[in-house]
Parts: C-alpha cells; sequence; structure tokens
C-alpha cells in the first residue's frame, strides 16, 4: 500500500502595522505546544525587528525572515516562494506566516500557485487571517489602499483593540468586513487573546470573489519610506524618547531594539503611542537598530537624520 502524501496546512497574517501581528503569532505559537511549527517572518524595513520578538519556544522547529519589502512584490515573492517550499521537508504540522503590515496581496493566488509547484504540493493553503486595529482601522483605509486590500483578500478576521473604541465603531468595522465576506468568521478582542479555534476556519475559495476592487497603487501617500537608525553605542533613554515623541507624529510604526543605560531595549511605537521595555536577551554582541516607516514620503528623511543626531549628541 503506497503511503499517504502528508499535506502542511500553511496560514498567513496580515493586517496594518501595529494591529497586533506579533503578538497573535507569539500567542498561536503558546497555543499549539504539541505542534511543530514553521514560521515566517516579513518585515517592510531592511533590517529584521519582528523575529526578535518571536517567542522561539520548543515547538518551533524553523524560522525565516525576509525584509526590505512585501512577499508580494516581485522584490521578494521569489525569495518568499523558496523558503516556503524548503519547509517541505522539514516534518512540520504547521506553518505560519507573519506578513508585513505594508503587505498588498492582490498576487496571493498566483503566488500560493507557485508555492504548491515548488514545494510538490506539500502545502494546503488554509487562508488568510486579517488583523484590524479598531483604533485606526477607519483613518488608516481612507489613506492607504493596503489596508482594505488586506480585508478584502482575506478568509477570517480579528477586530483587535476593542477595549479602545466604542459601539458604533465596531459596528461600521464590522459592516465594512460583510461588505466583502458575508459568511466569514469575526472575532473582537484585546490583545490578540484568542483560541486555537481561530484556525478551524476554512477559506471558501481558491479564487478571489467576483467584482474585485481594483487597487490602485499604494493611496494617495504612495509608497511608504522607511528609514533605519544604527546607534554607534548605548544612548539615554530621555534622548530615545526625545526623538521617538518628535518623529511619532510622522511615521506609521517605529521599531526595533536599542541598548540604553539600563540595557537593550524594545522600542514599539505606534501612533503617538510609546513604549519602551527591557528585551529578555541581554547579548552584548546585539547591537540593535529603529525603523520608521513615514507617512509623509521623502519628506521624512530630513526631519528625522536631525531628530537622531540631536539623540546621538545628548546621549
Amino acid at each position: 500500500m503506497s503511503e499517504v502524501k502528508r499535506v502542511v496546512p500553511m496560514y498567513l497574517l496580515t493586517g496594518f502595522l501595529g494591529s497586533g501581528k506579533t503578538t497573535l503569532l507569539n500567542r498561536l505559537i503558546h497555543l499549539m505546544p504539541g505542534k511543530r511549527l514553521g514560521i515566517l517572518v516579513n518585515d517592510f524595513g531592511d533590517m529584521p525587528v519582528d523575529g526578535a520578538f518571536l517567542h522561539r519556544e520548543g515547538n518551533v522547529m524553523q524560522v525565516t525572515e525576509l525584509n526590505g519589502g512585501q512577499i508580494f512584490c516581485s522584490c521578494l515573492s521569489g525569495s518568499f516562494v523558496e523558503s516556503v517550499a524548503s519547509y517541505a521537508g522539514m516534518n512540520l504540522d504547521v506553518v505560519l506566516i507573519e506578513c508585513s503590515g505594508l503587505a498588498k496581496p492582490t498576487p496571493l493566488v498566483e503566488i500560493m500557485d507557485q508555492v504548491m509547484a515548488a514545494s510538490d504540493r506539500g502545502f494546503d493553503y488554509a487562508g488568510m487571517i486579517c488583523l484590524l486595529d479598531a483604533e485606526s482601522y477607519e483613518d488608516l483605509a481612507d489613506v492607504v489602499n493596503a489596508v482594505d486590500e488586506q480585508l478584502f483578500f482575506s478568509d477570517c478576521f480579528i477586530i483587535n483593540k476593542t477595549d479602545l473604541v466604542d459601539a458604533e465603531t465596531l459596528e461600521r468595522i464590522r459592516r465594512k468586513i460583510r461588505l466583502y465576506h458575508p459568511d466569514a468568521p469575526i472575532y473582537e478582542t484585546s490583545y490578540a487573546e484568542v483560541d486555537a479555534s481561530v484556525l478551524d476556519f476554512r477559506r471558501a475559495d481558491a479564487a478571489p470573489p467576483e467584482g474585485r476592487p481594483e487597487w490602485a497603487g499604494w493611496g494617495e501617500k504612495g509608497r511608504p519610506i522607511t528609514c533605519t537608525f544604527r546607534p554607534p553605542g548605548p544612548l539615554k533613554e530621555v534622548a530615545v524618547r526625545g526623538f521617538l515623541e518628535a518623529m511619532t507624529p510622522h511615521a506609521w510604526r517605529i521599531k526595533g531594539l536599542l541598548r540604553l543605560e539600563s540595557g537593550m531595549c524594545r522600542i514599539d511605537c505606534v501612533g503617538t503611542d510609546i513604549q519602551i521595555r527591557l528585551y529578555h536577551d541581554q547579548d552584548d554582541s546585539i547591537t540593535g537598530g529603529l525603523v520608521l516607516i513615514s507617512k509623509i514620503g521623502l519628506d521624512i528623511k530630513p526631519l528625522a537624520d536631525a531628530a537622531w543626531l540631536k539623540c546621538v549628541s545628548v546621549s
């Protein structure tokens, strides 16, 4: 009797910058202690950040980081297909892929077909989970086409940070999801607190729905610009906070690792919310750095360079 081919389910996690994807990914890792997991993390900036915040528990067998773009773009799609195909012989139970917050998944079906071909159909694309930041979704959707593009191509939805909005806002977001996905599962939560049943959905169709919208580019601000800053040495927290306060009004997201006087710290800024927390790994060999994603295009560069120079000089 011939052996039945083992097919590994593969899930994509998407959602705009700061919606909670890495928190969700860590949550799912924790919820599947008996499963052998393959993880791929995609950062838009040229410096790996989210992978450093991943809980690499004993069930995580393989982690791949792809940086410098988003996996649905030609700049990274080939590397993405090759990376996922390389997981085919690893005896995994589940593959979880965290897309960049700036993912534009219009080519999703074609790229999944390439993954299937490259892996000898060793994976089953189970579908894409979309996280929506309840507090910022409506404002973002007005100016960044990628926000609703992610919603349109997804199969399961988590409205996150519900504690920050009122009932009317939640209802408007639900209606927007139902406009494209009348029967899709919708979860409402804070801090991505879901249980393992969130993976029980199955995508309805292999192809997008009929009459899909035409997604014209990135939106009114154009393709986001990223800036990367690497510190020459330990910095003062007051100086770093000054830099962040100066730049958060002009950035979709600022995140990274910086060595401060108190030790290596995790920096995570969404909107004007600034978080500076000690990082669990205090390895002295880690130099760290920051990635800033602009909401004002190239105009960010002189502002950011001047603010960083002041931060370094104060330190």
